[in-house]
C-alpha cells in the first residue's frame, strides 16, 4: 500500500486488489464516466466471470469506493489489456501503472510472454506513461 494523503487531503493508503463480479457494478460506473461508450454491469460481470479474464481494482483501504481498474484476457501466450481506467481524482498519481504492474505479473504468472494494450491517440496522458515507463529509450 501507497498512502496518497497529499490529493486526498487526510492519510490515505490505496491498495490494489483482484477484481471479482463483486466489482462489476463499481467497475461499469467509473468505465462509464471515462469511455465514450461505456460497459454495463453484466458486460463487466461476463467478461470478469471468464476463465481467461482476470483483473485488478485499486481503493482507498477500508473504503467500497473504486478508483481504477484494469481487465486483462489470456489467450495462448498473449495478453491483452481489455480496458484500464482511473478515477479523475485519482489519475496522475500512479496509480494506474500500479494496476499495470499487477496485471502484467498475473499474466506471466499465467504463462504470458506478451502484453498488447491499444490507447486511444487523444488519450496523451496514457501513451506518455506507456512512452516512459514501457518502452525501450522512452520510445
Amino acid at each position: 500500500m501507497v498512502n496518497f494523503g497529499h490529493i486526498f487531503g487526510k492519510k490515505t493508503d490505496i491498495e490494489v486488489l483482484p477484481l471479482s463480479a463483486d466489482q462489476s457494478d463499481s467497475v461499469a460506473d467509473l468505465h462509464g464516466k471515462l469511455f465514450r461508450r461505456g460497459w454495463d454491469s453484466s458486460e463487466c460481470d461476463q467478461l470478469i466471470s471468464q476463465n481467461n479474464v482476470f483483473g485488478f481494482y485499486s481503493r482507498p483501504t477500508n473504503d467500497e469506493n473504486i478508483l481504477g481498474f484494469v481487465l486483462t484476457r489470456i489467450a495462448a501466450d498473449e495478453a491483452e489489456i481489455l480496458s484500464i481506467g482511473t478515477d479523475e481524482k485519482a489519475q496522475n498519481i500512479g496509480l494506474g501503472w500500479r494496476m499495470m504492474r499487477a496485471a502484467m505479473s498475473e499474466a506471466s504468472n499465467r504463462g504470458a510472454s506478451k502484453l498488447f494494450l491499444e490507447v486511444d491517440e487523444k488519450n496523451r496522458a496514457c501513451a506518455e506513461s506507456i512512452s516512459k515507463n514501457w518502452l525501450p529509450n522512452g520510445g
